[in-house]
């Protein structure tokens, strides 16, 4: 795991993946950016909630062509608030576990996966729990990195 100062949507990496809830909804936080700065991305997940439901720590991938970026929404929570701890740590893990499985083989080299402090700011939880459970994810995919960008 890789912390970077910047801004998230100007990371150089080919995969952004971030926390949504399982609701269809993303009205707030770097889940409402997405919405906007990606509408397709946004509308796969509405997709896989209209047709098949969400559930707890799935992580639904959308691609961009004819470029090779990918946006994935994992689903780290069950609803959207504030005020309270959101974000379940079971769907954190499960949802990294998804995303790492599916870029484990993607490069030949070490695949990085650009990622906000997930479930730490308006899901509430402990950052220090979801990066003990992103670290475990690492351990066991040694091509796959985490780059957390903060600002």
């Amino acid at each position: 795991m890789r912390y970077v100062k910047g801004n998230l949507f100007n990371a150089p990496e080919k995969i952004i993946a971030h926390g949504c809830n399982m609701q269809g909804v993303m009205g707030a936080g770097i889940a409402k950016i997405i919405k906007e700065k990606y509408p397709e991305a946004f509308a796969a997940y509405q997709l896989a909630h209209k047709t098949t439901g969400l559930r707890l720590g799935d992580a639904i991938i959308w691609q961009q062509y004819p470029n090779t970026f990918y946006v994935a929404n994992l689903i780290t929570q069950d609803n959207y608030g504030r005020g309270s701890r959101l974000v379940n740590y079971e769907a954190c893990a499960l949802a990294f576990d998804k995303l790492a499985d599916q870029f484990d083989n993607y490069d030949t080299g070490k695949t990085s996966i650009a990622i906000p402090k997930i479930g730490a700011g308006l899901g509430g939880g402990s950052w220090e729990v979801i990066e003990a459970i992103i670290k475990e994810v690492e351990r066991n995919r040694p091509n796959i990195e985490f780059v957390v960008y903060e600002i």
